[in-house]
């Protein structure tokens, strides 16, 4: 596993050296320059010959680029164009390296003065640009700087001969810096592809865990399903029994299969919360929408729990405004949503409070309904645990009221579903509000109904 890591950071490092033409063209440009500055000075035919072999040398190296960059090509296929490339960049050097002989040939110290900086400039940008791959950056400097200190060292002053030991200097130098260089580049790419790596494999244990959720949602789903059919049955006998419809029966029976029937009802309503968040999470849930009345919704929803409300001397404060515009929703799921609040509200009040429902229209567009009651409330950092499936808030005052912790939760998934959002804000000891807010396009304007039917008619 190593070795090919090392293989593939090789063959990314060649890549690196392929990625741009900028070097050939700078250098066909550059020879192009030296030919103009040397013409009047040199041998005509040294001066084409040198430019013209370096230009058609970097010709041929630009159509190997171009076709190097067509297809898409394995790291293997890459590594396998590694002596060719070495190859190529050491003849490209050895070109520049031939120019020296310019700085002895030119009659004039500010021409060789510049033919000087000109092969500064090109030795320093090769080394720069091949430093990602070591062989080509040492196969260029070297073929570069070997013809230099041949040229240098046969003309035998002692000023040559000291050029010739600072060149061999500066060519270990710029091995060594390379080589630095060289090292950042492979630790980058090396974090590059273990980066890749481990993203794969995240999103392997993603894709994982999202089957393992959809699965298991199925699994539930379908179980919810089978454990409603006998349910059914145990509601539909208890009831023939509570009711006493083929004989009499003693009050003691009877009392016993109404508990019967009000426990099935209850663990039927929980197998109907799960079946619901099964299927919301298995993206099988589908809305039914219609036009309905909020405030109407909202009286059915507060008949359901006012005796509830009564028992316990909590009263139920219902401020829906009768100019509210109709909206657009599955009227049974937003009605479970309204329950759902109702009932959380009513649960968790003390006896002897308040349970307040209110609605308006957003300044910034669509619809708000909030219920309050003055209740026991959460700290803030407990509302996502109130929100999340099968959760509840650990409070010493919570832990008494009964309930599995769906009631909330699913109440926001069906918000969501209708494409708004719910909002919880809450104190311990003062209550809590919940905002249910629904987004413009669920509300039926009159304006706009009017101009559809103006449209319509024309």
């Amino acid at each position: 596993m190593a070795s090919q890591l090392e293989r593939s950071i090789r063959a990314e490092q060649l890549r690196l050296l392929l990625r741009s033409p900028t070097p050939m063209i700078g250098s066909f440009i550059t020879a192009v320059l030296v030919a103009l500055l040397l013409w009047r000075d040199l041998d005509h035919r040294l001066v084409l010959g040198w430019a013209g072999a370096l230009s058609l040398w970097t010709a041929i190296r630009g159509a190997s680029w171009a076709a190097f960059q067509r297809r898409e090509r394995s790291d293997e296929a890459v590594l396998a164009l590694a002596v060719p490339v070495v190859l190529s960049l050491a003849i490209s050097g050895f070109f520049w390296g031939l120019l020296f002989y310019a700085l002895y040939a030119a009659p004039t110290p500010e021409v060789q003065l510049v033919v000087l900086v000109f092969i500064a400039c090109m030795i320093t940008g090769g080394a720069i640009n091949y430093a990602a791959y070591l062989p080509a950056h040492d196969a260029f400097l070297s073929a570069c700087i070997l013809p230099m200190v041949v040229i240098a060292y046969r003309a035998g002053t002692r000023g040559s001969l000291m050029m010739c030991g600072a060149l061999l200097i500066y060519n270990v130098l710029m091995m060594i810096t390379a080589r630095s260089s060289n090292r950042t580049i492979a630790s980058m790419i090396r974090l590059q592809r273990e980066n890749l790596a481990l993203v794969g494999e995240l999103r392997g244990a993603k894709e994982a865990a999202e089957h393992a959720s959809r699965a298991k949602s199925e699994f539930v789903a379908a179980m919810s399903h089978e454990l409603r059919t006998p349910l059914n049955a145990i509601l539909g006998f208890s009831e023939v029994i509570r009711d006493a419809l083929f004989q009499p029966l003693a009050a003691q029976y009877r009392d016993y299969a109404g508990d019967i029937h009000r426990a099935g009802q209850h663990l039927l309503r929980l197998i109907n919360d799960v079946l619901d968040l099964s299927k919301i999470e298995a993206a099988h849930f589908t809305l039914y929408e219609e036009t309905a009345s909020l405030g109407e919704m909202v009286d059915d929803c507060s008949r359901l729990v006012a005796a509830r409300a009564h028992a316990r001397g909590i009263a139920l404060e219902l401020g829906i405004p009768a100019d509210l515009p109709p909206i657009v929703v599955d009227r049974v799921r937003f009605k479970q949503i309204v329950l759902n609040l109702l009932s959380n509200a009513v649960k968790f009040s003390r006896d002897g409070g308040s349970v307040r429902v209110t609605a308006a229209l957003a300044p910034a567009g669509g619809l708000l309904l909030r219920v309050a009651d003055n209740g026991i409330g959460m700290e803030p950092k407990d509302i996502p645990v109130a929100l999340a499936p099968f959760q509840q808030v650990s409070s010493g005052f919570s832990r008494h009221h009964e309930g599995t912790g769906l009631g909330l939760p699913l109440a926001n998934k069906l918000t969501e579903l209708h494409g708004g959002t719910l909002e919880v804000e809450s104190a311990p000891g003062v209550g809590t509000t919940v905002t249910v807010r629904l987004p413009e396009e669920r509300l039926v304007r009159p304006q706009r109904s009017r101009q559809l039917s103006v449209v319509s008619a024309q």
